[in-house]
């Protein structure tokens, strides 16, 4: 089952589109979504915490590759300061601000999504089922939308502050599933 699982995870990181600008470096962009799908892998195989322990396994959770489409609407969406989600539609959202040591930005590092996604991940404590309540956990939620298949990124330095943007092209609803559990 792992082999299979790796091999499906080796297949999704080589066809995905990777070289989309400078802004980040393309075995950055490989790491992020490498971080995702693994989170998305523990879902499917039943290990995420919840509120009242783990959380049903999901009966399918599909990989996710980057998109250089929506690296570029996460890079718009993400200036001065601000992360505007405002009017996306179907295309969902993950995001935060980062608190870096120092007053001056420092050059981009992975552990500045890693620290995002960390948090996102951490909202799996206020979930007890496959169903999405509750907007403060969003990100949680829709980082592991088992329907969305593509994820691109961007962020912006400001001082000590670094604003992290995830896009998604399946949104999650507010009082639906965001995944299938798998029945016993």
């Amino acid at each position: 089952m792992l082999s299979v699982a790796v091999l499906v995870l080796c297949i999704s990181l080589s066809s995905a589109e990777w070289d989309c600008n400078e802004k980040i470096p393309i075995e950055m962009r490989k790491q992020i979504v490498k971080y995702q799908n693994d989170f998305r892998q523990k879902l499917l195989e039943g290990e995420v915490k919840g509120a009242n322990g783990k959380l049903k396994p999901a009966k399918f959770m599909k990989n996710l590759d980057w998109s250089c489409d929506f690296e570029k609407e996460a890079e718009s969406r993400c200036r001065n300061g601000i992360i505007n989600t405002n009017g996306l539609q179907q295309t969902g959202a993950a995001s935060d601000i980062i608190v870096g040591p120092g007053c001056y930005p420092k050059p981009l590092h992975f552990n500045d999504f890693k620290k995002a996604m960390n948090n996102w991940w951490s909202q799996a404590g206020g979930y007890t089922d496959n169903l999405f309540k509750d907007r403060r956990r969003e990100e949680f939620a829709q980082m592991m939308n088992a329907n969305a298949t593509k994820v691109g990124c961007s962020f912006e330095k400001k001082g000590r502050l670094t604003s992290i943007l995830c896009l998604y092209n399946s949104r999650v609803v507010l009082g639906q599933p965001f995944y299938q559990k798998l029945e016993a």
